[in-house]
């Protein structure tokens, strides 16, 4: 399981800069979530995303939390990418909206 220090007395919340990469690799069950649900995520100009599902064997379909937060600033400026599907589906990278804020998913829909 994966984690990220959140500090919530930083003014800025987090930020994915510029030549910032995040890379999700699932393995048979899926992946552990980037949750800050008290502040923004934020994403700069040519930043990136990439997700290989190729290991993931849950039957679709399925919906997947890749990171969560109160919004995700500058989401349609980051790069995502799935760089290898996953065996039972086809996935693509998709925003959310809650009452709590949103959230980035991969969404694995059947073949």
């Amino acid at each position: 399981q994966a984690s990220f220090d959140d500090n919530p007395a930083a003014a800025e919340g987090s930020i994915l800069d510029e030549t910032g990469t995040i890379e999700f690799i699932l393995d048979a069950q899926g992946v552990s979530a980037i949750d800050f649900p008290k502040r923004a995520f934020k994403f700069k100009q040519g930043s990136r995303l990439t997700v290989d599902a190729s290991q993931y064997l849950v039957s679709p379909p399925k919906r997947i939390a890749l990171i969560s937060g109160t919004k995700l600033e500058g989401i349609e400026l980051c790069e995502k990418t799935v760089v290898a599907q996953p065996k039972l589906g086809v996935a693509e990278i998709e925003v959310g909206r809650t009452p709590k804020g949103e959230t980035l998913y991969l969404k694995v829909s059947k073949k």
